[in-house]
């Protein structure tokens, strides 16, 4: 992989990331911001475990919010697939506890086994000290997911607690740092009016012809009590996404988990067109067509993390968790 390669690959990493943090993208995109409240939910308790069929199973508790995370690294080198479950719940020092209806349930008491690790705010950051523990969760752990495509039942894992107060970074370099982009590469998105399906592809191309195309594919949808979010994240070569130079066309050839192709076309009156026989297989939910007259679709090249943090933020404003919040 190129060096660009790489720093795409961790600009979509950052982005998803970046949707779960206190980063304000309205107030970065105005300049407004001398410094950035970072850190993660105050506290956190995690666990992970192996399922059937290959799949690995997390399960996180964020205050009171409690989430399975079904992940798929079967594939190409590049490739993450997965399925997030999560449920009002609770989760403090002591352990975790949630229902997730028909999909299972986490009741589980956390016994800490070694002491404590404190960890110091990065430079330019001030906060307080996050404080670990390390220990095995007892108790109940049973998910089953739609039609057994996965299953776990357990009584007991290893894992960890965290205390993470907030911290508030300084820019380097005044306001700007945190949005701006070193780079401005070709992105082409399209979801549906409810923005419950979407897909994205990045072009990384360099002018030796060398680098990579990112894809992504997902759903989000409610079942009952349960949020679930479905996503698909793999890399190519950047042949695999052409887009034309005055950005009026583009043409994707994802690697599986997609199938089929599709084609985007900008039309002189300034309507767009998204056709092609593109789908996607996502963990729990098998195939998902992602083209159509449904979907709205565009060709840009952003030039600031705000505009990448508003296409790959999209599930999330979609499921009310507003960027900046």
């Amino acid at each position: 992989m190129t060096r660009r390669g790489y720093i795409c690959g961790a600009l979509i990493t950052t982005a998803l990331v970046l949707s779960f943090l206190s980063v304000s993208s309205s107030a970065l995109a105005a300049g407004k911001v001398s410094s950035v409240r970072f850190g993660q939910p105050p506290l956190r308790a995690q666990f992970s475990l192996k399922a059937t069929e290959g799949y690995s199973v997390f399960v996180r508790g964020f205050d009171r919010r409690v989430s399975v995370t079904v992940e798929d690294h079967k594939g190409s080198a590049i490739y993450r697939g997965s399925a997030i479950y999560s449920v009002r719940g609770r989760a403090s020092t002591r352990g975790i506890r949630a229902s997730l209806g028909s999909f299972g349930r986490i009741a589980v008491t956390f016994n800490p086994t070694g002491q404590e690790h404190r960890s110091a705010p990065p430079k330019r950051c001030k906060g307080g000290d996050e404080v670990t523990r390390e220990g095995i969760f007892v108790g109940t752990i049973r998910f089953t997911g739609e039609d057994g495509y996965t299953r776990l039942n357990a009584h007991r894992a290893t894992g960890r607690t965290m205390l993470s107060p907030p911290w508030r970074c300084e820019p380097r370099h005044g306001s700007g740092e945190f949005d701006a982009l070193p780079f401005e590469l070709p992105v082409l998105a399209s979801f549906t009016p409810d923005q419950r399906v979407a897909f994205a592809a990045i072009d990384s191309e360099e002018p030796d012809g060398l680098g990579l195309a990112f894809y992504s594919g997902g759903t989000i949808e409610r079942r009952g009590s349960v949020k679930i979010e479905r996503v698909v994240f793999v890399a190519e070569r950047a042949s695999t996404f052409s887009p034309e130079s005055d950005f009026s066309a583009a043409t994707v050839r994802p690697p599986r988990p997609f199938r089929g192709m599709a084609s985007f076309v900008r039309n002189p009156d300034g309507s767009t067109s998204w056709t092609g026989p593109l789908s996607v297989s996502l963990p729990g939910a098998g195939t998902v067509e992602l083209t159509g007259p449904s979907f709205t679709a565009n060709l840009t090249k952003p030039k600031t993390l705000s505009e990448y943090l508003d296409i790959f933020g999209v599930f999330h404003r979609a499921n009310g968790l507003n960027l900046g919040r």
